[in-house]
């Protein structure tokens, strides 16, 4: 049995996380019981039987910002409810239950109340949460949300998990990883929760695109994902007289700030601001650019820096959580900056990772990015999963 609360296959975010999943038992022919919330085209195009809760599903969506994310929060804790109701009456049924969940290790699950019956095994992840932001920077910031969070990932922490021997645990990272241990997690993987497959991998390395220096940044225009560092290293690569130029796609509360930094250091011309681009459309985008600028400090995966290597695009960012963790190459892909450094400080850091980066051998770079999001091949990692579970949950059970 899978549990999720939203599954679209359509989609690279967590309800796309659940379908692969899916597809996943499904392949090592198991048959498949989806208990979701809510569910896109599942039961056609993934031939499992669907079960829908109906968790808050006659509630009009609120127009205030803060009030839809309240109760998106308030349905999410109803269908867990649902989900612990579904699992007291019928787990009797499954030789596994995985409550897929692209979330934080600080939430709850509907397993910590479930106590499994004779050789059943529980999963529960991929899971994020374990990773501090850095202190300096929230101090400087006064970033009083990442303060908060930081004590509640520290105090979580400390907590103990129910019947650990019992599940097994997915982190996406090595700072959740170890969160999990001092918990008293046993059985204990990596696996990274961005979803990719066969077919969005490029088959061939590309070329630099010219002369000129291309960079892209991709994501959510929020202040833990330090966007402004790309505007600092734009501006300090063009003061070392280097042509270069920087396309932003997406969008958020940091946009106007970043505009008006662009236009303190005169790159304004310089920059191509895309907004909200759909998922479908970025593969291009990746594909006519040179390198991909991650600069996130607190971040589970590494998204937009896998998607951008399936189009053979390089990348470059900080050795630490999701990126450093799973972005695996033999160029040089870390820079050498402290995550916590002031951002002007770091486009100088970021643009001499460029420079070395494009002065070496790009073609190489390219091929090594595309092997990389060959190994991160979803369906791929998930079987080698499902064997090591396999060989301890369905042992005698006609599985």
């Amino acid at each position: 049995m899978v549990l999720a609360f939203e599954c679209d296959p359509s989609t690279n975010s967590e309800p796309g996380l659940a379908a692969r999943w899916v597809e996943s038992y499904l392949a090592a022919g198991h048959e498949v019981v989806l208990f979701t919330h809510r569910s896109q085209t599942t039961a056609k195009s993934l031939n499992a039987e669907v079960i829908l809760s109906q968790t808050g599903r006659t509630r009009p969506a609120p127009t205030v910002a803060f009030l839809g994310a309240m109760k998106n929060l308030t349905i999410y804790r109803e269908w867990l409810g649902s989900a612990s109701v579904f699992l007291r009456d019928r787990a009797t049924e499954f030789d596994l239950v995985h409550h897929v969940s692209w979330s934080s290790v600080r939430l709850r699950s509907p397993l910590h109340k479930h106590v499994p019956v004779r050789n059943q095994h529980l999963v529960w992840g991929p899971l994020g949460g374990g990773h501090l932001a850095p202190w300096k920077w929230i101090l400087r910031s006064r970033d009083a949300f990442e303060l908060v969070r930081n004590f509640s990932v520290l105090t979580n922490s400390l907590s103990s998990l129910r019947r650990s021997s019992e599940v097994t645990y997915i982190a996406c990272n090595y700072e959740t990883l170890r969160v999990l241990k001092r918990r008293g997690g046993t059985k204990l993987v990596t696996m990274s929760a961005d979803v990719l497959r066969a077919d969005q991998i490029a088959k061939a390395p590309k070329l630099m695109t010219s002369t000129s220096n291309k960079l892209l940044w991709a994501g959510r225009l929020v202040a833990s994902k330090r966007p402004d560092i790309s505007i600092w290293a734009l501006s300090r690569l063009i003061a070392r007289e280097n042509e270069a130029h920087l396309e932003i796609a997406g969008t958020g509360p940091e946009m106007e700030r970043l505009r008006s930094l662009a236009n303190h250091l005169g790159v304004e011309n310089h920059i191509t601001w895309l907004g909200w681009v759909k998922a479908a459309a970025m593969a291009e985008i990746y594909r006519r650019n040179d390198v991909l600028l991650y600069t996130s400090v607190r971040d589970s995966g590494f998204p937009s820096a896998l998607e951008a290597a399936a189009q053979g695009t390089p990348a470059i960012g900080f050795r630490h959580q999701g990126f450093g963790a799973n972005y695996s190459v033999n160029f040089d892909c870390f820079v050498e900056g402290s995550p916590g450094a002031r951002s002007s400080e770091l486009g100088d850091v970021f643009a001499d990772a460029v420079v070395k980066l494009l002065a070496s051998d790009y073609a190489m770079a390219s091929a090594q990015s595309i092997a990389l999001a060959g190994r991160h091949n979803f369906l791929g990692r998930a079987a080698e999963l499902l064997q090591d579970v396999e060989r301890v949950s369905m042992t005698g059970r006609g599985q």
